[in-house]
């Protein structure tokens, strides 16, 4: 018999890369809706915790479609914001770029939102790109990035060049390249 999983567990497959002070990614989302057991799913680009800040797309169970949002966990509090819908089997871009007031948040490349401040993480940093499944380790995953970069202290951008890949039974990675990469399970 298999133990049941709390309502708040989550499992993650993806990369990240080190000393970074910013992050971009083109994150499709499947080509059709995944199958859900329960709860849902989201794939996103983020600071590192304990507080964070991340964009990227989410699905739950009875959706019709996915929902690009930003997301935002400091130490003075919390929020949640979404922004349309994304098409399945279609990509957006999603950005993250620290700056002297705090991390700039882009969808599209069009500026949604400045986070800073209550104990974000400064660069330079680590910043993840990552699929992370919510509450059943039986939802569908499928999941590609592509063009993950990271920016340098001088503002330049080059794609993920570090072998950070982690999985989590029962989902993994293909890890074609550092950069373009797909999160699928389970299996």
């Amino acid at each position: 018999m298999v133990a049941a999983q709390p309502v708040w567990a989550s499992w993650y497959a993806g990369n990240y890369q080190t000393g970074a002070y910013g992050i971009k990614a083109n994150i499709y989302t499947p080509p059709s809706a995944p199958y859900l057991a329960s709860s849902g799913e989201s794939s996103w680009v983020s600071t590192n915790a304990p507080y964070w800040v991340q964009t990227g797309w989410r699905y739950y169970k009875n959706w019709e479609n996915a929902r690009p949002y930003i997301e935002y966990n400091l130490s003075t509090g919390y929020d949640l914001t979404e922004y349309g819908t994304q098409s399945w089997g279609w990509y957006k871009g999603y950005k993250l770029v620290h700056s002297m007031y705090g991390w700039s948040v882009y969808i599209d490349n069009v500026f949604k939102l400045l986070v800073g401040g209550g104990g974000l993480p400064t660069p330079p940093t680590l910043l993840l790109a990552s699929s992370e499944v919510h509450s059943s380790s039986s939802n569908e995953l499928d999941t590609t990035f592509c063009s993950v970069s990271w920016q340098n202290s001088s503002g330049t951008w080059s794609v993920f060049n570090q072998n950070h890949f982690f999985e989590d039974s029962p989902y993994h990675v293909t890890d074609d390249y550092y950069y373009h990469f797909n999160c699928y399970g389970p299996e």
